[in-house]
């Protein structure tokens, strides 16, 4: 079967709408202002956007660059495109094999805290099922990472989601409001602190709302555990939280009135020096 021949002019037209495309799309096209490279020589276009956030020294944006942590595409040069595949908390231990634990980072010490209690719960898992009856003894191999493959519930399961699951790391951070969301995220339930967000100091800025606008800081990595982490999930359980950090409780005089401050020395109470 013979095909119909294709007018020259037609040819040109056609090649003339190709190229007209291409430089309306090049020149709607919004591109950095430069090639930007980490200092190993990495490019990372997403530092183009990302320039004002400051973190620690091992970590910092000329050191690692956005990608390293949060994935996405370093070489895009578009918001949508850059942060497909991104990841908000790296910690997290569902990915952090693709963050935090790669090869040359802290690929041994995310072996270790998957397999902590802090992360398993082993202990408590154990104990809970075996006094509920749901275990023959406490000495079962159990942990938070299989129950969340597995689905698997029960009363002494949905009791200890109720109680005791927003301490362990592999809850996510962020997935509750408050206090409560602030908890979990693996790596960075200990090493993650939030510096204060900026806030409107100019009365022009409160008037017109641009305080509100700012971005927020971009959260700090710290090799030193800060104390209030800690107790975050550690205050419970007679009072691991409050003797960790050297103070202890007294009971109220009687006739305390409910819901009012305790009088000078009664309340919180810092341990004597040995």
């Amino acid at each position: 079967m013979k095909l119909p021949s294709i007018s020259p002019r037609w040819l040109l037209f056609s090649l003339l709408l190709v190229v007209l495309t291409l430089v309306v799309r090049e020149n709607l096209t919004k591109r950095p202002d430069k090639l930007y490279q980490l200092v190993n020589g990495q490019v990372e276009m997403c530092l183009s956007c990302h320039k004002d956030e400051k973190l620690d020294p091992a970590h910092g944006r000329e050191v690692l660059g956005c990608s390293s942590c949060h994935l996405g595409d370093p070489l895009a040069i578009d918001k949508k495109a850059g942060h497909k595949g991104i990841v908000k908390n790296p910690g997290d231990l569902r990915v952090v094999e693709k963050t935090c634990g790669v090869e040359g980072c802290h690929a041994q010490d995310v072996k270790k805290v998957k397999n902590s209690l802090m992360a398993t719960n082993r202990g408590i898992l154990a104990t809970l099922l075996h006094y509920w009856g749901e275990a023959p003894d406490q000495n079962g191999d159990f942990s938070v990472e299989e129950l969340i493959k597995s689905g698997k519930t029960s009363l002494a399961i949905d009791y200890y989601r109720k109680l005791c699951a927003t301490c362990h790391l592999w809850k996510e951070k962020g997935d509750l409001e408050g206090f409560f969301g602030e908890k979990g995220g693996g790596c960075t339930a200990c090493h993650y602190t939030r510096p204060q967000a900026p806030t409107a100091t100019k009365p022009w800025e409160t008037f017109f709302r641009f305080g509100q606008d700012k971005k927020k800081p971009h959260p700090l990595i710290n090799k030193k555990v800060p104390m209030e982490n800690c107790i975050r999930c550690h205050n419970r359980s007679g009072r691991v939280g409050t003797s960790f950090i050297g103070v202890y409780e007294r009971p109220l005089l009687p006739g305390s009135a409910p819901g009012h401050p305790p009088p000078a020395g009664h309340g919180l109470h810092r341990l004597p020096h040995p």
